[in-house]
């Protein structure tokens, strides 16, 4: 009988940033493999040993021309770790999103056409972040239309009560985190700058991508193909990342199994009125919402080159996810839906249904961390506990936990490293204990500062009634519900907070928080003479 041997199959020698970069420098294209190496590498622990051999990546794929190859491969790997939205439906969700870049200051025109699409029939998922090169991003629009950031296991509960959601990126891209540092350092246009519209945690496949320059339309378009888009849109027109009606508009259409097709689309053709880029022109994000809430309500307000251009977009998404059979009979679809109203309707109704949503996700997490404050120092209560972070556990003699220090941890175990509870410990309800009296008694209704993942696109604001004092009482509150924060110093708070290797850095002197802590926790056992671990 024949001997059965081992076959030894040669390895590829494994690859390193250093030969990417002899390619890069050659003006070479990579491959897919290769792409795929670099994005595992740029996006991991790994960029942070070596940033300038990173930064020089990013760079020399900028000044060779990033490929449609190697776009695909960077978005399928940030796609695999992004956090996935699973919405429960047999219906497709819809996507309306820019690249922005093209520096116009224009309203928030696709952020617009989400809400008119899903008051004319779609399942819109949309996927956005904070202003880039304008001064009011889709997030900043949409939380002065009343619309809070919700955590991930949010939105599709969003989705099938409000027909529409908007995941912010920096919640569901955790990697992004080793890339953001990077892109600040080089202060270039790089591939991250197209990616995002292309990260949809939904996975929806029928988009509508509007990109700063006809040069993408192809790459995006051929992107579409790898990344098994059923039917989407790239547009260009006239300078901008929407459709509008200042001149003829550039397109790549991608159906599953149809070549790309790429044709162009007059105004005329559509039955939109011509108009000037002054007419599209918005301001800040409290200015753009006001301008939206009219456009919304309908009738008359919504009769003008604003409420156009948004039924062109919201028409051609429209098109896209089956609802019409052409981009003119989308628009068509669009504008008498805003005519009628029904889109500031959806739009209430999506802020209701976020608010709801976001006061039980802030309500979980006072719940859980006091829980764990609670483990961490008044304990179970069993002697034969087997948590080895509960409090019942120690024995006397045993170092204890400040309250400053268990304050820290629970904090972090609820927000970054989650560990288990004690058997039989229950969530204790926030609303047992009493709020956590401030120095400042003015702006209560601002009281609740969020803090989330710092993202590189969010510009550095400053609050009135976000005080260091303030900041920390409601870090110590546990305010935490993973949201937005504006105030980048809040977020330097709770990064801080929630590093153990960084806790003496916070920016409060601990006696203060200390007395924040009692007044959250009066129950807790005091044990601030205890070292700290």
């Amino acid at each position: 009988r024949p001997r059965h041997t081992h076959r030894h199959t040669p390895t590829k020698p494994a690859m390193d940033v250093k030969q990417l970069l002899e390619k890069l420098v050659r003006r070479e294209d990579l491959t897919h493999d290769e792409a795929t190496f670099a994005i595992q590498t740029i996006a991991s622990e790994e960029a942070t040993s070596n940033p300038v051999q990173i930064g020089v990546l990013l760079a020399l794929l900028a000044a060779k021309g990033e490929t449609s190859c190697e776009v695909a491969a960077f978005a399928q790997h940030m796609r695999q770790q992004a956090i996935a939205v699973h919405v429960q439906t047999d219906r497709p969700t819809l996507d309306i999103v820019g690249t922005g870049g093209d520096g116009a200051n224009t309203v928030n025109l696709s952020t617009a056409a989400a809400v008119l699409a899903a008051a004319s029939g779609a399942l819109v998922a949309k996927h956005g972040n904070r202003s880039v090169s304008s001064r009011s991003g889709s997030a900043d629009v949409l939380e002065e239309l009343g619309v809070p950031m919700l955590a991930p296991e949010c939105i599709a509960q969003c989705i099938t009560d409000a027909n529409i959601a908007f995941m912010y990126a920096p919640h569901f891209h955790p990697a992004m985190k080793y890339v953001s540092p990077i892109r600040k350092a080089i202060k270039i246009r790089s591939v991250f700058n197209v990616l995002g519209p292309l990260l949809n945690p939904a996975g929806c496949r029928r988009v509508v991508i509007g990109v700063y320059t006809p040069k993408l339309l192809e790459v995006f378009g051929n992107v579409f193909q790898a990344l098994g888009i059923e039917h989407g849109l790239v547009v260009h027109c006239a300078g901008l990342d929407e459709l509008n009606s200042l001149g003829v508009a550039d397109l790549v259409e991608v159906k599953k199994g149809e070549p790309l097709r790429r044709y162009q689309l007059r105004p005329d053709e559509v039955g939109i009125p011509p108009c000037t880029l002054e007419d599209l022109k918005g301001g800040d994000a409290t200015e753009n919402a006001a301008i939206l809430r009219r456009v919304f309500a309908g009738g008359a307000a919504s009769d003008n080159a604003i409420g156009n251009t948004i039924a062109y977009n919201a028409g051609a998404g429209l098109y896209v996810y089956g609802l019409a059979d052409s981009i003119k009979h989308g628009y068509e679809m669009a504008k008498a839906t805003l005519a009628s109203g029904a889109a500031l309707a959806t739009m209430n109704q999506w802020a209701r249904v976020a608010q709801q949503l976001h006061g039980k996700q802030q309500q979980y997490a006072r719940m859980l961390v006091s829980t764990y404050f609670k483990m961490l120092t008044v304990g179970c209560g069993s002697e034969s506990c087997e948590n080895r972070h509960c409090r019942s556990r120690w024995k006397p003699g045993n170092s204890a936990l400040t309250l400053t220090d268990a304050a820290i941890q629970s904090i972090y175990f609820a927000t970054k490293a989650p560990v288990a509870l004690c058997k039989g410990m229950q969530l204790e309800s926030a609303e047992e204990r009493p709020e956590v009296e401030d120095d400042n008694d003015d702006n209560d209704d601002n009281a609740d500062v969020e803090f989330a993942e710092q993202d590189d696109a969010t510009e550095e604001t400053t609050s009135q009634s976000s005080t260091p004092r303030r900041r920390l009482s409601t870090a110590v509150e546990l305010d935490l519900a993973i949201n937005l924060a504006s105030d980048k110093r809040g977020e330097d708070v709770l990064d801080k907070a929630v590093c153990p290797a960084d806790k003496r850095r916070l920016s409060l002197p601990k006696q203060k928080l200390i007395d924040a802590i009692k007044k959250s926790f009066p129950q807790a056992v005091d044990v601030t003479q205890h070292r700290s671990r």
